[in-house]
């Protein structure tokens, strides 16, 4: 196994790398865009880093792996080709840290197993979706904003049908729906203390089968009827446009 293969840096900032070789890795950091050839992969169970330095990481078919009880930090790093589960967590003690990530789809994704936190401002891009079915958490941390563009689509639909997986920290936690649609089928999603951000033409469907839902328990629900702290905040911005499909139930109760 090349040593190299444990800290890859670009020696020129515009030069196209390529990973030859199947990759176990500590931290990645790069100094240029880089194109896998093989999949990368942190298997040590610790903490691990990938650097991006603003650049573009194309997974070219390739995945990006994440083992038992490791966390992988991505940072500062434009991820194109994301599709079908080529981002993943091995098992459910593996995390995913999201600092100023941008995901480019070029076909549907999942993630699955193990836990997602968002640390910094990231979003997901690409007609397609993005569909979270994870038993863990979605975590999105204090002031990070987790975007959702025009032409994608969020899904929140765990596999235990939990509808408490997706965690905002405080109300500056934010979900951007900006122009996206969000979708909480099944069960639904109870959505407590962060904050809803709509922007542009945004769908939030809510779907029981293939009709609208009409049970308020299996509803996106928007706070918890109970406690003030718990209210989920949605801000509209100027010319934004919402349309809801199925039970969108606001039971916040601050003013």
């Amino acid at each position: 196994m090349n040593n190299a293969m444990n800290r890859i840096a670009a020696a020129m900032l515009c030069a196209l790398l390529t990973l030859a070789g199947a990759a176990q890795a500590t931290d990645v950091t790069l100094n240029g865009p880089l194109t896998l050839a093989a999949d990368l992969i942190f298997s040590t169970p610790t903490s691990h880093h990938l650097q991006g330095n603003g650049n573009t990481l194309t997974l070219n078919g390739y995945n990006i792996l994440i083992g038992a009880n490791a966390t992988l930090y991505m940072i500062d790093v434009d991820i194109n080709g994301v599709n079908g589960t080529n981002i993943r967590c091995l098992d459910a003690t593996g995390t995913i840290v999201l600092q100023r990530v941008r995901y480019g789809m070029d076909g549907d994704y999942a993630f699955s197993i193990g836990s997602l936190r968002v640390a910094s401002d990231s979003e997901i891009r690409g007609p397609y979706t993005f569909s979270f079915t994870s038993a863990d958490n979605l975590d999105i941390s204090s002031f990070a904003r987790f975007r959702v563009p025009w032409g994608t689509t969020f899904i929140y639909d765990p596999v235990n049908d939990g509808r408490t997986n997706m965690v905002f920290e405080d109300r500056s936690a934010e979900l951007y729906l900006d122009g996206g649609t969000f979708e909480a089928p099944a069960d639904g999603v109870a959505l407590t203390k962060g904050t809803l951000v709509i922007g542009n033409s945004v769908v939030i469907r809510n779907y029981d089968g293939a009709t609208p839902n009409t049970n308020a328990n299996k509803a996106i629900t928007l706070g918890d009827g109970v406690n003030a702290a718990n209210d989920m905040r949605v801000l509209t911005l100027p010319g934004a446009r919402l349309q809801t499909e199925g039970y969108l139930h606001t039971r916040n109760v601050g003013p």
